[in-house]
């Protein structure tokens, strides 16, 4: 009997000892830990110089995402280019008369007959657009070697060949160029669809226009004041005054499909956006206006670990932006982060960056962007990007599209049962006569 209470005891010892243990081992394992860490890694994305972040996360789980460099990448890090010195000559052709010669953003200017000259400086490789008040336009690139510009002018015997600026002397001495000049500024509204505003960036704008593709201002202020102009499209233009007519363009963005390169540095009112995983969120108001940088770094925040059932793609589906505004914001993220659950399979572990479908005033759905107030499926896309369920019986409405009967009246959506029921009542009235 001792004997084999001893077999049994040893039994246990070696056999199921040994399987508690590595049950326990497993156990442990399957809630193991990492140090967290990043690699910064440059690389050449679509053209382009950018740092690939790669993460260990605590939990062994490996995410990815980039960063875009403006100018190059260094030892895992963004670089600026340098900056350099030069002298541009403004050549005026065939012209006897004071011209004007400026880039096109007017930070540098210079005027004279028959040539002047102007310091520069700026980022290596930066190009430069030049215009002059006698028409025309040349290029330059800062490389730090100084350049001619040359524009012809016509010339004439009656009248100079550009209008002699209109100066009112003022009390300033003589010895200073000040006075009042007058101008008139053309608006230039490219790609606009609807009809828009040009304006001058500050609190109450002394000038402003509005107009589809272009709409013109007349201006007068002290001589050599540096305007800022905005537009409802975006974007900024700048002028000088001093007495020459000039223009400035907008770029606008049409609604519908966009990319992040052509939203970038803009600012907006609302964003809503949509993870893999089907979860979707909508932010903003009136009052919130946000570059599309920072609403996209809320999208990614938000669906960041959310992915398909499978796992084959992670992060933010889609992504729509709406009522565009300006903001000083800096931009803070470039493009989105795909999150891959740690493996032991070493090919897998570097995750690859996903597209997202971008929408511009209109509401993504099926990998498609479509215009305000478009119905599907018992719902329509509203004004704030995202596709909203139709309203039932008397709830107050705007537009037709809005209520599920597609009627609104008076500011309220009729029911379909009352639709049904004058129906019924007009069907009975014809068919008794």
């Amino acid at each position: 009997m001792k004997k084999l209470t001893l077999i049994i005891a040893l039994l246990f010892v070696f056999t199921v000892v040994p399987a508690v243990l590595a049950e326990e081992n497993m156990t442990t394992n399957s809630t193991q830990t990492c140090e967290e860490k990043a690699t910064y890694t440059c690389i050449t994305h679509e053209g382009r110089p950018a740092i690939l972040i790669e993460k260990i996360l605590s939990n062994c789980d490996k995410e990815s995402s980039g960063q875009w460099c403006d100018y190059d990448c260094e030892n895992g890090a963004c670089i600026n280019p340098p900056t350099l010195k030069e002298q541009v000559k403004c050549v005026f052709d065939n012209s006897g008369d004071i011209q004007k010669c400026y880039t096109d953003d007017g930070k540098f200017v210079c005027s004279g007959t028959g040539t002047c000259n102007t310091d520069i400086s700026g980022d290596k490789g930066r190009k430069l657009t030049w215009k002059s008040s006698c028409g025309g336009y040349a290029y330059t690139v800062i490389d730090g070697e100084n350049e001619d510009v040359e524009f012809k002018c016509t010339k004439t015997n009656e009248t100079p060949t550009a209008p002699i600026p209109t100066v009112t002397p003022t009390t300033t001495p003589a010895t200073t160029t000040k006075g009042i000049a007058k101008e008139q500024i053309k608006c230039l509204f490219r790609n606009a669809t609807t009809e828009q505003k040009c304006y001058t960036a500050e609190e109450n704008s002394r000038f402003y226009c509005i107009g589809g593709d272009v709409c013109l201002v007349d201006v007068n202020g002290d001589y050599g004041e540096k305007l800022t102009w905005k537009s409802t499209c975006g974007g900024y233009g700048y002028t000088i005054t001093d007495g020459y007519s000039d223009y400035i363009e907008f770029n606008c963005i049409p609604e519908g499909d966009a990319t992040k390169e052509a939203i970038g540095g803009r600012g907006f009112m609302n964003a809503y956006w949509q993870c893999y995983n089907g979860e979707e969120q909508k932010q903003g108001s009136e009052s919130s206006c946000k570059s599309s940088e920072k609403w996209q770094s809320y999208a990614k925040e938000f669906c960041q670990n959310k992915c398909y059932k499978d796992q084959s793609k992670c992060g933010v589906n889609s992504f729509s932006i709406t009522g565009e505004c300006y903001t000083d914001s800096e931009p803070v993220i470039i493009f989105p982060v795909t999150t891959i659950p740690a493996t032991n399979e070493e090919e897998k572990n570097n995750s690859k960056i996903e597209e997202t479908l971008i929408c511009k005033d209109s509401c993504p759905l099926d990998e498609k962007c479509y215009p305000f107030g478009y119905r599907k499926a018992n719902r329509f896309c509203s004004d704030n990007g995202a596709f909203v369920e139709q309203l039932e019986g008397s709830k107050n409405c705007e537009n037709n599209f809005e209520c599920g009967s597609n009627v609104c009246v008076n500011n309220q959506c009729v029911s379909q049962g009352l639709i049904d029921k004058i129906l019924t009542w007009f069907s009975r009235l014809f068919n008794s006569k």
